[in-house]
């Protein structure tokens, strides 16, 4: 398919002594969220149709899913320690090649599930919830 961008996306993330931590080696896949609340502003204006206005954006929830390692583990093992902390994320669709496109803002980690089944491959999942303003960018 022309255009298309095949296993380049990175991940990067706060560890629990802050610094920025690259887990792109064991990233399986990530969403990248950016998206903005819609409110009802419907309206009795006998047209029968609804009407929406823009409200705040981010606060959404993103899933990352790595293959199981110590790294990672580690990482995400001691942020999920930390209460009440957020977190800088980076996250970028096609690599962090020069002029690439990256998402990045702050995040708490809201879930974190290690996941091995007998005779499946090990992986853990971690769900993060987006806090303040997330920003695209270029690395």
């Amino acid at each position: 398919m022309n255009g298309a961008i095949v296993g380049k996306a990175k991940f990067k993330l706060h560890n629990a002594s802050a610094v920025l931590t690259d887990l792109s080696d064991w990233l399986v896949k990530i969403s990248a969220p950016n998206a903005r609340d819609m409110l009802n502003s419907d309206t009795f204006d006998g047209s029968g149709s609804h009407g929406f206005t823009p409200g705040l954006r981010g606060g959404q929830e993103f899933t990352a899913e790595f293959l199981w390692h110590t790294t990672p583990f580690a990482v995400l093992s001691g942020v999920d320690a930390l209460d009440n902390t957020s977190l800088l994320y980076e996250t970028s669709p096609e690599g962090t090649a020069s002029g690439k496109p990256k998402l990045s803002g702050q995040c708490y980690l809201k879930a974190f599930n290690p996941d091995a089944s007998v005779g499946a491959i090990a992986t853990m999942t971690a769900t993060f919830q987006q806090t303040g303003a997330q920003t695209w960018g270029t690395n």
